[in-house]
């Protein structure tokens, strides 16, 4: 539960590419182990990731079947242009991917679905 001293800026240049943000999204070098004992001056949930980018979308189409039966078509697309958000950066200071994205979000996910509604 031991907190990192700030001891410098932690941002890094906009518009570096996507390798370099996952490489390294903030400079690592701006954090020291605080006193043996002692908490560091690092705030609680200090640190954010990058935004995420997602659009979903559907279609759906309805159409009456009966007098009494409508049957209704369902197209649903997730992360509809499949563009890959970056996840959270690893922040536990001891490890070796401190400051480093290893994960991305998800791909592209559709599905398709019919019901008939009474």
């Amino acid at each position: 539960n031991q907190r990192v001293n700030v001891t410098g800026n932690p941002v890094l240049p906009g518009g570096r590419s996507f390798d370099d943000q996952r490489a390294q999204y903030f400079s690592t070098s701006a954090f020291a182990t605080p006193a043996l004992g002692t908490f560091g001056n690092m705030g609680r949930n200090a640190i954010y990731g990058p935004g995420q980018y997602n659009i979903d979308l559907s279609l759906i189409k309805t159409t009456k079947v009966t007098e009494r039966a409508t049957l209704e078509f369902r197209w649903e697309l997730f992360n509809a242009f499949n563009h890959a958000n970056l996840s959270n950066p690893n922040v536990t200071f001891n490890s070796s991917a401190f400051g480093r994205i290893d994960s991305v979000t998800g791909p592209r996910i559709m599905q398709l679905g019919a019901k008939i509604i009474f």
